[in-house]
């Protein structure tokens, strides 16, 4: 008996080069994946949820507290995925806000860091000019766990 993925299209949105796709393998979980072409690059992510538009698979991607943040700001539902609103400037997967929306007091200057790379695993760095962290988690990073590992399970690694 044949063992085969069934991959379907859901929805694709030509103008911004994206497509949902959904894939159920023969056994497992089935999955949705948000596919499509960024500034430069050629992406693939998995959607949580039941997307079944590439603009929910959008907004599922984004953290919880910045879609908190667009529906507090009642940014309209036409500029969430745009790359600047109200809510927030956005660099590839990273997502930027003033430290002033958190309610944090003024950053004294000493500890914004500048022109610092940001990145997640091989990829190629996302450049910020001015950045001031917070809840810094201490991660380890190795040729076997090139994505980080949290400190809390390096216990865990082996």
């Amino acid at each position: 008996m044949s063992q085969s993925l069934d991959i379907n299209v859901l929805q694709t949105d030509k103008r911004d080069r994206h497509l949902l796709l959904f894939v159920r393998p023969p056994e497992g979980k089935a999955a949705r994946f948000l596919c499509g072409h960024d500034e430069r690059e050629w992406f693939v992510a998995a959607v949580p949820g039941g997307a079944s538009s590439v603009v929910q698979a959008k907004e599922a991607l984004k953290p919880r507290a910045i879609r908190a943040r667009q529906d507090l700001l009642r940014v309209p539902t036409r500029l969430r995925n745009r790359r600047k609103n109200a809510a927030f400037r956005r660099q590839g997967e990273w997502f930027f806000v003033p430290a002033s929306a958190w309610g944090r007091d003024p950053i004294n200057e000493k500890f914004v860091l500048h022109n610092e790379p940001l990145r997640r695993g091989a990829g190629k760095a996302h450049i910020v000019e001015r950045l001031f962290r917070v809840a810094v988690e201490l991660v380890y990073v190795c040729s076997r766990h090139p994505n980080a590992c949290a400190s809390a399970a390096t216990g865990r690694v082996s």
